[in-house]
């Protein structure tokens, strides 16, 4: 069975218009003028995002992966970036960018970088040809 991996990559102001989006569906309702500073990072082992107000308002409100994900994908379908919808999805940092990652069938293992590229080539050796076992 083939498989696919996606891997959408998210600037800082398209998760702004993401994670604002999303809050204002939310009951909290909380001003998109209102949030002056969105830090994402890796805490538990999963991806987060601290939102901090543009008020000098101390403190911070913070929003899990599985929210993050909701508003990427949100942002995704409002930009007509097609997505498969049984696909795994879970979240990632690459060079300070948030990265979606989309999987049909995934594979099990993580591709190898080398040269500054990613090489899937060992692991497509290495998979039986359809009708082969």
């Amino acid at each position: 069975m083939p498989s696919e991996l996606r891997y959408i990559m998210f600037d800082s102001e398209e998760v702004r218009i993401a994670v604002c989006r999303f809050l204002a569906t939310k009951s909290n309702r909380i001003d998109a003028k209102a949030i002056g500073r969105i830090a994402v990072f890796t805490s538990g082992g999963e991806v987060v995002a601290d939102i901090y107000s543009s008020r000098n308002v101390a403190g911070s409100l913070r929003i899990d992966s599985s929210d993050l994900i909701q508003a990427l994908l949100w942002f995704c379908r409002l930009n007509r970036i097609p997505l498969p919808q049984l696909s795994t999805k879970r979240l990632e940092l690459s060079e300070g960018q948030l990265v979606l990652v989309t999987g049909v069938n995934p594979i099990s293992t993580e591709p190898r970088i080398a040269n500054d590229r990613i090489s899937y080539a060992e692991w497509a050796v290495k998979q039986p040809l359809p009708g082969q076992a």
